[in-house]
């Protein structure tokens, strides 16, 4: 089950999270600069690492900070005191209702001044004070009602720009508090009825029903399924500022925003249960595509980042979603104009020497970030990144047949590239990355060229039975592949991408076996990482030798990795049994 501190409780659509922050158990982007272990809502807009905290929750007994212990649903937090209980769910995906009950109790909600310009204000609106939060540092601003008087305790700032301290208090038996995200600069707030209940039962009805859209999970699996299903869904955000689309956040904890690989494990996760999303996760990021078809690396609400590319994986991922999804003739279109685009760009763009292989100019290209093919040299001809073209040629050529373009041109450049990847990276039977400048052979126990099975058909057998072994022998651990072999020099536990499981490679690699007929190898590999999700939760990746997760606790690209890889387990068990 899933808890406060790993992942944040949100909403569908929503930019604001609460999370529980524990100095000795958080990951430590959860909250930036916290006041302290305690309960904290957090806004997930403007930057894409970090998020801080809007408010700090702090319960008073007898004029004492008083303990809780906290009970956590998909729908609903209840902190629980020997004299209260304070309910909180969402209205909507703008609105957080608290209710409060308990016996001389009072509730402190600490706004946490830390730039220039944070402060609080009182507004009246002929009826009743209302307030606003302006949460300068997380570029937000919040309206604050309650059924009860507040009273605002502010410090200012000696040049009266913001406040060094700034604090609501509210006393009383019972009460409830509304506090609304604002998307701008509108000063008329939404006028809510303080009926909790309510809202917390339409919350859990909102939830259950999505939930039922997926399959029928494996009894084993049930409510990891449950769980991955919220992570994926409580990370996705309404069309607002930048974005124009609805769109999944990879993190609600330390990565609010969307790269450019990961959005496609999002999509493959989702479709055939919510297809609408599906595609807009796929499609977000060319609402960003420049001129030359680069995509951004990175992107939220407020911010896009051009530094990197990422790997052109969405040709492959949008085949896969074509087997589950009827896309109309107009989206087809729409993914044919751009892919094609994203393709030269690659070619075109990225390829210095005009020999024919683009080349990454960075790790974080690959989105291997620091992975030991690009350990002596920055910019590298990667045998993924062509594999990858050549599945998205393939693509465009499924597509333009679908509208009946011509299809030839792409075909031949397809054949064209696949000649030039077998010319250009099997060496010895092996397949190899280069440095672009020198063409030198890179030497390196990464798995990332591994990640070219996705083009096993084209390649020759003996070359494809040799990787395949090599991964059986020499990645393969207990829990899946490790991004770097276990017997290297540079290994590490935590190594990021030279050591751990990551489910992208889990996907990419489980997906080229299954093309090529491993079946039972596919199966074991997809027990394997199914299983240490479901004792590990959805992190970032994990230790290749004790399974143990890593870095940010509640990774969509896991939580949707999971969903999809339960699916294809739970079709393999069904075939088998016919």
């Amino acid at each position: 089950m899933l808890n406060l501190i790993d992942t944040p409780f949100s909403y569908y659509g929503s930019y604001m999270a609460i999370a529980f922050y524990d100095y000795h158990l958080s990951y430590h982007g959860i909250i930036t600069n916290p006041k302290g272990d305690g309960l904290y809502l957090k806004s997930v807009k403007g930057k894409s690492r970090d998020c801080t905290g809007v408010f700090k929750l702090i319960p008073y007994c007898n004029g004492k900070e008083a303990d809780y212990s906290i009970v956590y649903d998909y729908h609903e937090i209840k902190l629980i005191g020997k004299q209260f209980i304070i309910k909180i769910c969402f209205v909507n995906d703008s609105n957080v209702i608290l209710h409060v009950k308990g016996k001389n109790i009072s509730l402190v909600l600490d706004t946490l001044p830390q730039s220039k310009y944070d402060y609080s204000l009182k507004l009246n609106d002929g009826t009743e004070d209302y307030y606003v939060i302006n949460s300068y540092k997380s570029q937000t601003k919040y309206f604050v009602s309650c059924s009860k008087d507040m009273n605002l305790k502010q410090q200012y700032a000696d040049d009266m720009q913001g406040s060094s301290e700034s604090k609501f208090e509210i006393n009383g038996d019972e009460f409830d508090i509304i506090v609304q995200d604002i998307p701008t600069h509108i000063n008329k707030r939404e006028k809510i009825a303080f009926t909790y209940e309510k809202y917390a039962q339409h919350a859990k009805n909102y939830f259950e029903e999505y939930s039922l859209r997926f399959p029928k999970p494996l009894s084993q699996y049930s409510q990891t399924y449950v769980d991955a299903i919220y992570t994926t869904w409580s990370a996705t955000v309404k069309p607002e500022g930048l974005l124009k689309r609805y769109s999944t956040y990879i993190s609600n904890t330390f990565f609010p925003g969307i790269w450019s690989w990961d959005h496609c494990f999002n999509s493959i996760g989702l479709m055939g249960s919510d297809n609408e999303l599906a595609y807009n996760n796929m499609m977000i990021v060319y609402d960003f595509q420049d001129q030359y078809g680069q995509l951004p690396g990175s992107m939220n609400d407020s911010n896009i980042h051009w530094n990197f590319a990422k790997p052109p994986i969405q040709g492959l991922f949008i085949s896969k979603m074509m087997q589950d999804i009827d896309f109309d003739e107009n989206q087809y279109e729409d993914i044919y104009d751009k892919l094609y685009k994203q393709i030269n760009y690659w070619l075109e763009y990225h390829d210095c020497n005009n020999d024919g292989i683009p080349e990454y100019h960075h790790g974080n290209d690959s989105g291997y970030d620091n992975s030991t093919v690009f350990i002596n040299n920055f910019v590298v001809d990667s045998p993924d990144l062509t594999a990858y073209l050549i599945r998205g040629l393939e693509t465009l050529e499924k597509i333009a047949l679908l509208l009946h373009k011509d299809y030839l041109k792409i075909q031949s450049q397809k054949k064209k590239l696949i000649e030039l990847f077998k010319e250009h990276f099997i060496v010895d039977d092996c397949i190899i990355a280069r440095e672009t400048v020198t063409q030198k052979i890179i030497k390196s126990d990464s798995i990332l060229p591994y990640a070219s099975l996705v083009i096993a058909k084209y390649l020759p057998e003996n070359i494809v039975s040799k990787m395949i072994n090599e991964l059986k022998t020499e990645f393969m651990t207990e829990y899946g592949f490790a991004t770097e072999k276990t017997t290297s020099p540079f290994y590490e536990s935590d190594g990021y991408w030279r050591g751990p499981i990551w489910a992208s490679e889990m996907i990419v690699l489980i997906d080229s076996l299954d093309e090529i007929g491993e079946n039972e190898l596919v199966k074991e590999i997809i027990i394997k990482f199914l299983n240490i999700i479901k004792r590990e939760g959805f992190a970032e990746n994990f230790d290749a030798q004790t399974g143990t997760g890593l870095r940010d606790p509640a990774y969509t690209w896991t939580s949707s990795g999971f969903i999809y890889l339960h699916n294809k387990l739970k079709k393999i068990i069904e075939k088998s049994s016919l």
